[in-house]
């Protein structure tokens, strides 16, 4: 994976960042630059193409999902959440800053992140997004990829794209 910023908190698309890189940073970065504590706006503007039918309950994938506070407005509109990250620190992280009981478990090569909190469909994903059980995507209706893909070494784009392609 490719690493996002610099030490000025530059994006930096050619700097190559492991899974364990990443996990170091999020287990170490006091302040996340790229974290925005609150839902994008973005979804706002894409909810009528993210959720076309009224009253249907949707499953949305968001890779490299982080702790983002997309997925809990997603959660909170009543539809079901699959989040995925190679840490499962910012994953936990999410659980708890939003006061959702969670359960874990171990799934294939991943760590598994339930939600338990009543109406609140969420299952995130501690693990390598290429290698991902392939009940992860089970019935996934969409993807919101909101700049995650920067993260991914150029090289291995295309087989990003083919994950997310085959979700949906």
């Amino acid at each position: 994976m490719a690493g996002p910023l610099d030490k000025q908190g530059i994006v930096v698309l050619d700097q190559v960042w492991t899974m364990e890189d990443w996990d170091k940073f999020w287990n170490s970065a006091a302040d996340i630059p790229f974290q925005i504590n609150d839902f994008n706006p973005e979804l706002l503007k894409l909810e009528k193409m993210l959720f076309p039918i009224p009253n249907k309950k949707y499953r949305v994938l968001f890779p490299l999902c982080g702790k983002s506070y997309d997925m809990k407005w997603v959660a909170d509109k009543g539809h079901g959440v699959i989040g995925v990250d190679c840490s499962a620190k910012p994953l936990e992280d999410f659980f708890n800053e939003h006061g959702i009981t969670y359960v874990e478990k171990q799934e294939s090569s991943c760590q598994v992140l339930q939600s338990t909190t009543e109406g609140c469909n969420i299952t995130l994903y501690a693990g390598d997004i290429f290698n991902l059980p392939d009940s992860a995507f089970e019935k996934c209706d969409a993807v919101f990829d909101y700049g995650s893909v920067i993260a991914i070494k150029p090289e291995e784009r295309k087989k990003y794209a083919d994950v997310m392609n085959k979700t949906t």
